[in-house]
C-alpha cells in the first residue's frame, strides 16, 4: 500500500461516516462536532468527560471543542461539573435531553460500521481492528519523536 492509496481509503472512509452522520445533525440540528461531542461522552464513560479528554483523544481544536461544548450546554444537552475538589477541570455530563440524540447518533454509527464492513466476516473484521490498533499505536509513537 502506498501513501495515495492510503489517504484515499481513509478520505473515502470519512466521507461515508459523514454522509451517515449527516441525517442526525440535520434532524437535532447540531453541527458534526457538537453530535461527536455527545458520542464521545457516551462511548467514554468514566475514561474521557472534560473538554481537555476530548481534544487529547480525537487530536481537536481546543477552541471548536470549547465552541461546541458551550453550545451543547446552552441547548441542555450536556451539564458540566467541578469533581473532586478540582476547579480547574470541568466534567461533561449527558443531560436526558441528549438522549434521543444519541440513540440516534449510536445508530447511525452501526449503519456506518454495516455498511464499512460488509462482505467482512467477523474474524476479518478482529483482524482489522488489530491492524488499526497498531496503525494507531505506531502514528503515535512516531508523533511522539517528531
Amino acid at each position: 500500500m502506498n501513501y495515495i492509496e492510503l489517504s484515499g481509503t481513509n478520505a473515502v472512509c470519512r466521507s461515508l461516516l459523514i454522509k451517515t452522520l449527516e441525517p442526525v445533525c440535520k434532524k437535532y440540528e447540531l453541527t458534526r462536532l457538537e453530535l461527536d461531542v455527545l458520542l464521545f461522552l457516551q462511548d467514554t464513560g468514566n475514561k474521557g468527560d472534560t473538554a481537555a479528554d476530548l481534544v487529547e483523544m480525537r487530536k481537536l481544536s481546543k477552541s471548536h471543542v470549547s465552541l461546541a461544548v458551550s453550545k451543547l450546554y446552552e441547548k441542555g444537552l450536556i451539564d458540566k461539573r467541578y469533581e473532586d475538589g478540582n476547579h480547574k477541570s470541568i466534567h461533561l455530563f449527558l443531560t436526558y435531553r441528549a438522549a434521543p440524540i444519541v440513540a440516534d447518533g449510536l445508530e447511525a454509527e452501526q449503519t456506518y460500521l454495516r455498511l464499512l464492513f460488509k462482505g467482512f466476516t467477523k474474524e476479518e473484521q478482529k483482524m482489522m481492528q488489530t491492524f488499526m490498533e497498531r496503525v494507531k499505536r505506531n502514528a503515535l509513537l512516531a508523533l511522539e519523536k517528531i
